[in-house]
């Protein structure tokens, strides 16, 4: 679900990221029902509209840009008052919430166009649209007007060349500024409000640098997930992040979630991979921290504080990496227990045996049915040569074995166990934990058993509010990392830590414009 809400506005919520972009569908998508399911997009965005109506291009023309090229189609521009008048009724009956794109033309015409819209079933939001070129100076009025003529929530499509300079822009404006990628990971790390401005990085998905010898890579913050993973399978290279959402979220979103997986006992998180970043600041400075060797220090790592963010401090617009080799064969090996006490012990004969896997997963009953598996379950990921594995085989006696796509299965269920679930909450606690957690946990329970780190899925915010509530579980660290919905208390004991992050915060951001209510209401 994406909700924006802003302040004495109405808010935004839409079911799905997912929505037909301006042009491609027209005004109500009428001419595709036939191909497209309208219920399942999150909105339809209408063909751009201005106040005046304007003469039909001839024909279909490619326009050079400096950002790329404009695909023209010549579709008629009646106005919005015709619009109005023709689709309000469709729009009422929309089986897709509408978005209706006004081409910022004047502030005096997006105004008159917003106004209009005002009051129209159907209807949940305006989309300003900015010409390629738009500056500062223009956005700032257009923005003002836009946000000040009604209770509409105003998405504004801002060029992507100069996100930066947009931001600057939103922040003259009085606005307040979303920052994302794909939006994958818009349930986790507390919900965004009050946002007028949206920023996406999608649009920058390229490879700055890339030497397969020096295991380093530089890539856009845009660049998806799996096509990054893809590019180093190409030269059997990796980078072991296992974050959740691969198949959707961005090599920037991942780093800003600060997302890591089962491998991270043995090839440690994001704060360990990534060695440099580029990144725009909020007045419009754009900056680098460290660089493309491994032992760098250039820019004092300011990039580990980056990491994690969730986008409150800045726009993070280049990634590099340290890479790792692939190893030559993988396998994964289940072992199933009676109990949590079993699986402990289990644990920890393989904590203590000479082989040292990736990975070390432990499932609680409800979570290894979701696996396809049976009662308390011990997960290990090996790698390595073919006698390396064979010892694993022997050392883990009675273990099934898994191979090839069996075990991609299995650890993309282990990877996605979050974000499938409807409330979760993270707890960090001791390796000693491991049963105490597992055991009485009321809902399906994931535990990297060998970090100390698990999430505990809940049907309800108020559920998982008082499971982090009880006395007996303050101990551990406990955060409300993904939702379904609202939720009063996202991070009850936040400790002596947060003091700095709000320092961080006022240095980098000191208007609060950026993902205001990220990092779980608290920044």
């Amino acid at each position: 679900m994406v909700e924006i809400t802003r302040g004495g506005k109405n808010p935004l919520i839409l079911e799905n990221a997912v929505m037909a972009a301006a042009g491609t569908v027209g005004f109500d998508g009428a001419a595709y029902r036939e191909l497209l399911d309208f219920s399942k997009l999150g909105a339809l965005v209408t063909n751009p509209v201005t106040w005046q109506p304007r003469r039909v291009a001839r024909g279909t023309r490619v326009v050079p840009l400096p950002a790329g090229v404009l695909v023209h189609t010549g579709l008629p521009n009646p106005g919005i008052r015709r619009v109005i008048t023709r689709y309000r009724e469709r729009w009422a009956r929309s089986l897709a919430p509408v978005i209706v794109h006004v081409v910022a033309t004047s502030p005096a015409e997006v105004a008159q166009c917003v106004a209009a819209l005002e009051g129209c079933a159907g209807v949940v939001g305006v989309e300003i649209g900015l010409h390629d070129q738009a500056t500062p100076a223009e956005i700032v009025p257009l923005v003002q007007a836009a946000v000040s003529h009604g209770v509409l929530p105003v998405l504004v499509r801002v060029p992507l060349y100069s996100a930066v300079e947009s931001a600057r822009a939103a922040a003259e404006a009085g606005g307040r500024v979303e920052v994302r990628g794909a939006g994958s990971k818009r349930r986790m790390g507390g919900p965004v409000v009050e946002a007028d401005l949206l920023i996406e990085t999608t649009g920058m998905a390229g490879v700055r640098e890339y030497d397969p010898r020096d295991l380093t890579v530089s890539v856009e913050a845009g660049m998806k997930w799996r096509e990054f993973c893809a590019l180093l399978a190409e030269h059997r290279q990796m980078a072991p992040l296992d974050p959740p959402c691969a198949e959707t979220g961005t090599v920037g979103g991942v780093v800003a979630a600060n997302l890591s997986g089962p491998r991270r006992r043995l090839y440690g998180a994001a704060r360990d991979l990534v060695i440099g970043m580029r990144y725009a600041t909020v007045d419009g400075a754009v900056a680098q921290t460290g660089g493309m060797v491994v032992k760098n220090v250039a820019g004092l790592d300011i990039h580990k504080a980056l990491i994690g963010s969730f986008g409150t401090l800045a726009v993070i617009t280049v990634v590099n990496f340290k890479l790792a080799p692939q190893p030559e064969k993988t396998r994964g090996y289940a072992l199933a227990f009676d109990t949590a006490a079993e699986l402990a012990a289990g644990r920890d004969a393989v904590l203590g045996g000479p082989l040292q896997p990736a990975a070390l997963d432990a499932l609680n009953p409800a979570a290894a049915r979701l696996a396809g598996l049976d009662g308390f379950c011990l997960l290990v990921r090996a790698g390595g040569p073919e006698a390396l594995l064979d010892r694993y085989g022997r050392e883990l006696q009675g273990a099934r074995v898994y191979e090839g796509e069996e075990e991609k299965a299995l650890w993309r269920a282990v990877e996605e166990f979050a974000p499938r679930q409807p409330f979760v909450v993270r707890a960090g606690h001791k390796l000693s934990d491991l049963r105490t957690v597992l055991e009485p946990a009321p809902g399906a329970c994931v535990s990297r058993a060998g970090t100390g780190v698990s999430w505990i899925a809940f049907e309800t915010a108020d559920e998982a509010e008082e499971w982090m509530s009880r006395p007996a579980h303050a101990q551990w660290s406990r955060l409300l990392e993904w939702s379904s919905g609202p939720a009063a208390i996202y991070w009850p004991d936040p400790g002596p830590e947060l003091e700095w992050m709000q320092r961080l915060k006022s240095a980098f951001d000191p208007s609060g414009i950026l993902n205001p209510g990220r990092l779980y209401g608290r920044i």
